[in-house]
């Protein structure tokens, strides 16, 4: 399938950025799997978001009935279908995830995904490790509060944007 699927849906201000992305890439995709989470990706990055933010969006009354058909993942199995955001036009469409990760790779020049693979003895990956492990820097407590209380913040105002939203809409 090559086709995305535009969704009548309205963008929050602060969806991506609630979600967890923090990225510049125009588009970036979000989805459910394993381990019960929520994820992002960009076609650089697919990492963890916050599922919280997640399930209050693709479960607000105003934007769960348009994701009906759209397998968006689960803890039991993989996606089928992104949920695409172009953040330039503030837009949604569902996506197959293969048509998904291509876009994603596109927007950053690679055409297709490459067959390269990089081969490493034991040795020379418990060096990278180590090596990796001397770069790696740890947020202090008061950092990692911080964070916590701007994605409450995020939230929050996800929960206010959509209830406005609901009244507009009633």
């Amino acid at each position: 399938m090559n086709t995305t699927y535009p969704l009548p849906v309205a963008v929050p201000p602060m969806l991506e950025a609630s979600i967890g992305y923090t990225g510049k890439a125009r588009l970036v995709a979000f989805f459910f799997d394993a381990g019960d989470e929520a994820y992002y990706s960009d076609g650089h990055i697919t990492a963890c978001g916050e599922w919280d933010a997640y399930e209050l969006f693709i479960n607000h009354p105003l934007v769960a009935p348009s994701l009906r058909g759209y397998d968006l993942g689960s803890s039991e199995a993989p996606p089928a279908y992104y949920l695409l955001l172009d953040r330039q036009a503030r837009a949604l469409s569902a996506a197959p995830v293969a048509l998904a990760q291509r876009l994603l790779r596109e927007q950053w020049g690679a055409a297709a995904q490459s067959d390269l693979a990089l081969v490493v003895t034991e040795a020379e990956w418990e060096e990278l490790v180590a090596d990796l492990m001397v770069r790696v820097t740890y947020p202090s407590p008061a950092q990692i509060m911080e964070s916590w209380q701007e994605h409450r913040r995020l939230v929050e105002q996800l929960a206010a944007w959509h209830a406005e939203q609901w009244e507009g809409a009633l």
